[in-house]
C-alpha cells in the first residue's frame, strides 16, 4: 500500500498504482478520494522502457533481445513505483 495524497494514510494499492497513466486516477481505500501519477515523471520513467525497446532492434538473437529489453522492463517498473509521485486528483 501506498500513501495517499490527500490523507496521508496508506490507502492506494500495488495493482492501483501500476496501472496510472497520465490521466488515470485511483481511488484510496481510506478515503475515497482520487489519486493520480506525476506526468512529468511518469513520462520520465518510461524513458529505459523505450531505449530498450529501440535498442533491441540493433541486435540479432533471441538471447541479446533479452539481454537488452529484460532490464528496461524492470528498471522502468522500479522508478514507476519509487520515482513516480501520487498526485491529488
Amino acid at each position: 500500500m501506498y500513501a495517499c495524497p490527500h490523507c496521508r494514510q496508506r490507502g492506494i494499492s500495488l495493482t492501483g498504482r501500476l496501472f496510472l497513466g497520465p490521466s488515470g486516477t485511483t481511488d484510496c481505500a481510506k478515503c475515497g478520494e482520487a489519486a493520480g501519477a506525476d506526468p512529468d515523471r511518469l513520462y520520465s520513467a518510461a524513458g529505459p522502457l523505450l531505449a530498450s525497446f529501440f535498442g533491441s532492434f540493433f541486435v540479432s538473437t533471441l538471447q541479446a533481445h533479452v539481454l537488452v529489453f529484460v532490464p528496461g522492463i524492470v528498471l522502468s517498473l522500479v522508478m514507476l513505483l519509487t520515482y513516480v509521485r501520487l498526485v491529488p486528483r
